[in-house]
């Protein structure tokens, strides 16, 4: 396995410096100077803080702007209101400091690097049940699924992947032959696929239906 260039920034350079010297150690990993900048770009970037300060979102925001924005934050305490904050500023996965043995903290490093996300189970836990209430409320009463298709949409790529034709779908669904064409090229042009087996392909693929 290549090893995973990493930069470490932290406010406080003890915590900077001893969070530096277990991933020196660890064959995963090639550790670079946070004081050099150019050549050697990192492939994730590794902030480390108590909370998220204005401090760390200005560190986190910098590092966005850079041509390597894949951030993993190593932190005390964050508010489930502030996840979005952190992810606008790049953050990929997130770490406790209190739950960071060396092991946790790599695997979640390459978890990031491979363009996983990672989040604790109780921050998790609270975005479902915000992602279910926004459902319920909004998404739903507008006919609008979690996958960004309509619920018409979803319902004729399901019968398209189980091999129904556009009149076999107009008949179980009860809409025009002209409708499902419409709704289907609708999908097409969203997604930018090139037709309607891709636009089936792609839905299954990406779990939309």
């Amino acid at each position: 396995m290549a090893r995973i260039a990493v930069r470490v920034y932290a406010d406080d350079s003890i915590l900077e410096a001893g969070v530096a010297s277990h991933l020196r150690a660890r064959p995963e990993i090639t550790l670079l100077s946070g004081s050099c900048r150019g050549a050697d770009e990192p492939a994730v970037n590794l902030v480390v803080s108590e909370t998220l300060s204005e401090s760390t979102v200005r560190t986190l925001q910098r590092i966005r702007s850079a041509t390597t924005p894949v951030s993993v934050l190593l932190i005390g305490h964050i508010e489930v209101n502030e996840l979005p904050q952190a992810a606008a500023c790049g953050v990929r996965a997130l770490l406790y400091r209190h739950f960071a043995t060396p092991e946790r903290l790599v695997s979640t490093i390459v978890a990031a690097a491979n363009g996983e996300g990672v989040m604790p189970g109780d921050l998790l836990s609270h975005l479902l049940t915000q992602v279910g209430h926004l459902h319920h409320e909004f998404l739903s009463p507008n006919g609008i699924t979690l996958s960004g298709l309509t619920t018409r949409e979803a319902q004729i790529l399901k019968l398209a992947a189980d091999g129904y034709d556009t009149a076999g779908i107009a008949r179980r669904l009860g809409f025009s032959e002209r409708t499902v064409k419409s709704l289907l090229h609708g999908v097409v042009v969203r997604y930018g696929l090139r037709n309607r087996t891709h636009a089936v392909a792609h839905a299954i693929r990406e779990g939309m239906v």
